[in-house]
This record gives structure tokens, C-alpha cells and sequence, in this order.
């Protein structure tokens, strides 16, 4: 069902380069960095039993170099113009791997490694993003839906969000489920878990704060819900997911 899916989408995509309204990258933008880069504080809520929340400085990057783009965590480049925006390949850095500290078993569980297609749609009502992943890792499979409305009150920019994720069995199984061997090694404290498909709905903000002309902080705030799929496995201890950054960033032109 889901290569079906994928197939889909990238059927769509190319269909719907027919009606594309948007010109290539000229060549004085393919030596021009255009978007923010700054540095950012990122708070990822932890979901997993034994695994505290993590508090990382990393670098924010929101912005192209010609065809190449980053969104924060995403990372690609564009390959064909496709209606309001561009058909991508695309990968991005997850961190939803963990060990966890403090039980008397030991699970560790490194992060996947997703790579498809994507796009992102900036139209007069609002912005759609689209990604379709493999994950390398688990050989499962990541679809992101994401849509983004504009609105200014007095200095500010507000973005809210909503979204949905799915991931496939495997993908979940992965990082969620829990084998027969890994429960008889945890002498059962640990029951297994066979992972199935999840479905977890997200909503988000986004403000921008301009600090002077060419510099602004940005705060981003996004929380999803798991479905029982995830929230059932015995390596997890929450409901829900909140995500936060707060972030510097220099525009460049």
C-alpha cells in the first residue's frame, strides 16, 4: 500500500509539472544564499521510558542556495517545477532514536534514515508541505503532511500549523516494538510488542520577531499526538510529543 502511495505522489507530481508557474533558479540566485541562518536552542520532548528530554544548541537554517534548500530539518534539492513550488529529493535528520537509562534491561534504538520525495507548495492559501519517505533503517516508510496559514498582528508573523504523520508497520516496529528475544533478555520485565501502522495528528506555531532589518527571533512550537499503535508499546511512556525551538537568525538577500 504504501510504495502504491509513493508512486502516487510522484505520478501526481510529474502530471502537474504541465501546469508549473514557477521559472527555474536564474543564474545570479545559484550563487546567492537567500533565507535565514542563525543559531537555535531545540527542546525534543522524550516519548520513551528511561529517556530524558534533550536541550541541544544547533544550527537554524531555513533558506536556498540555488536549487539546494534546508527547512530546519529537512534537507534536499529541487529537480523539477511543479505548480506554486518544486518536486525535491529530499532526506531528513530524525531524532527519534534512544537508549534508555535507569531499567534493568537495555534498549537502544538508533534514529531512521529517511530519504524520498517532497514538496512544498507556498500558495495564495497558504503553504502545503508533502514528504514521502523510506526509511533505510527500517525499511519502512514516512509520510508527512503539513499545511501553514500567514497572518501579521502589529510587528509579528504568526504560522500556525497543522499536520498528520504516518508511518508504516515496519517503521514503527522498528523503533517501537519489542522482538521475543529482547523480552526473554530482559528476563520478561520487558513484554513484546509487534509494532503496527500509526497515524498521529500534529498542530504547530511558528512566530517571527523582527529584532532590526535583516535579523529575527523565531520561536516554533509543535506538538503531536500518538496513536495507541505507538503509545501501547512497553518502550514508551507518553501520549503526546511537544517540540520547541527558539532560534536567531540573520535573513540573507
Amino acid at each position: 500500500m504504501y510504495k502504491k502511495f509513493a508512486l502516487m505522489i510522484l505520478s501526481a507530481s510529474l502530471g502537474l509539472s504541465a501546469l508549473a508557474q514557477v521559472s527555474q533558479a536564474t543564474s545570479d540566485d545559484k550563487t546567492r544564499l537567500l533565507g535565514d541562518v542563525g543559531l537555535g536552542l531545540f527542546h525534543t520532548g522524550s516519548i520513551n521510558k528511561g529517556v530524558e528530554s534533550s536541550n541541544k544548541f544547533l544550527p537554524f537554517v531555513n533558506a536556498t542556495y540555488g536549487n539546494l534548500f534546508a527547512r530546519v530539518d529537512t534537507f534536499g534539492i529541487k529537480v523539477l517545477p511543479v505548480a506554486y513550488g518544486n518536486l525535491e529529493i529530499s532526506t531528513r535528520i530524525a531524532q527519534e532514536g534512544f537508549k534508555q537509562a535507569g531499567e534493568p534491561y537495555s534498549v537502544t534504538r538508533n534514529s531512521p534514515m529517511p530519504v524520498g520525495i517532497s514538496t512544498a507548495q507556498i500558495t495564495p492559501y497558504g503553504a502545503f508541505f508533502v514528504h514521502g519517505f523510506h526509511d533505510f533503517k527500517s525499511g519502512g516508510m514516512l509520510f508527512d503532511l503539513n499545511y501553514a496559514a500567514r497572518f501579521k498582528v502589529d510587528s509579528l508573523t504568526l504560522y500556525p500549523q497543522i499536520g498528520l504523520e504516518q508511518r508504516s508497520a515496519k517503521y514503527v516496529q522498528y523503533l517501537y516494538g519489542v522482538t521475543p528475544q529482547e523480552a526473554a533478555n530482559s528476563q520478561n520485565r520487558l513484554p513484546a510488542f509487534a509494532g503496527a501502522a500509526s497515524t498521529s495528528p500534529k498542530i504547530g506555531l511558528a512566530v517571527d520577531y523582527p529584532i532590526d532589518r535583516y535579523n529575527s527571533l523565531k520561536l516554533n512550537l509543535r506538538k503531536k499526538w500518538l496513536d495507541r499503535n505507538i503509545s501501547d508499546s512497553p518502550l514508551v511512556s507518553a501520549t503526546s510529543q511537544t517540540n520547541v525551538f527558539l532560534a536567531i537568525a540573520h535573513e540573507f538577500h
